[in-house]
């Protein structure tokens, strides 16, 4: 929920701070941190976003005092396992699927010779027509998706003023320890597919990193998985037969709790991409 004013507080100073008073220079060197929702008493921490509708938000996985006017409701994903986590539901489909795309095009440009990206360069893009419609001729026409500058952070959000979770990426080697218990969208090689039927257990590397992809008793019980069960066999004869396997996948970072390995952790059969295509779109 977005706020207008919050509450700084910093040992005995306690001010209210309107959101026409913040900058993105002032956020990053006073307040971070130490902005509360505007409720007294409430100790929700609060985050600034910039851009065209400034505004405060509710810091990630920060509860409202009960009763608070900015109190609100998480969504969980049933995970068939026992957490004290829950998973935000509000990335958008396409928005996932955008994400995966533009991950292979950044994949695909760093396995690269110099000699192919010379090339690229040479390639002049083919200019677009300039087809003129008569309803918006004349009007300021504003992008369905922007960003936003949160906490640091890039936010993407969708068209309406419905702000999206943050879908951040990350290169295996990327991954730090702020990335545990969190969304990422992972990005590397896809070097090692063990099948585990119903589901399978890949190694994806980059610069010699390494991070397991898993699949537990949620992405089995999830209905619209059914098409990907016992068919993980697709994934380890495609990347028998085409060497190079630029992999990009949705899930929870975390870490195992015997070997302390790093695993992501997939609920959605939509959420994995293999150069650029789905799973079940694999020959």
């Amino acid at each position: 929920m977005r706020m207008s004013t919050v509450r700084y507080i910093n040992e005995d100073v306690v001010k209210e701070v309107r959101i026409t008073d913040m900058t993105v220079s002032d956020y990053e060197a006073i307040y971070k941190g130490k902005i509360y929702c505007p409720t007294p008493n409430c100790p929700a921490k609060a985050v600034y976003s910039g851009g065209k509708k400034a505004h405060f938000r509710t810091w990630q996985k920060k509860d409202h005092l009960q009763g608070c006017i900015h109190e609100f409701d998480r969504v969980p994903i049933n995970r068939g396992i026992s957490t004290e986590n829950s998973i935000g539901v509000d990335i958008s489909f396409n928005r996932r699927q955008n994400a995966m795309r533009d991950a292979f095009k950044q994949m695909k440009i760093m396995t690269m010779t110099e000699e192919e990206r010379e090339n690229i360069k040479k390639v002049k893009p083919r200019p677009r027509p300039n087809r003129r419609n008569p309803k918006t001729e004349g009007k300021e026409i504003i992008s369905d998706v922007k960003n936003t500058l949160v906490g640091g952070d890039v936010r993407e959000e969708e068209s309406g003023g419905q702000r999206g979770r943050n879908l951040s990426k990350r290169f295996v080697d990327t991954i730090s320890n702020s990335d545990i218990g969190d969304i990422r969208l992972v990005m590397g090689q896809l070097t090692k597919v063990e099948v585990q039927n119903p589901t399978a257990k890949f190694t994806v590397e980059w610069n010699k990193q390494i991070i397991y992809i898993v699949f537990e008793e949620a992405f089995e019980k999830e209905p619209s998985n059914g098409a990907y069960l016992n068919n993980f066999s697709i994934v380890k004869k495609y990347l028998e037969n085409s060497g190079l396997v630029l992999f990009s996948g949705i899930g929870e970072i975390r870490r195992n709790r015997r070997t302390e390995e790093l695993e992501l952790v997939i609920y959605i059969g939509t959420d994995l991409s293999f150069n650029n295509s789905g799973m079940l779109h694999l020959r």
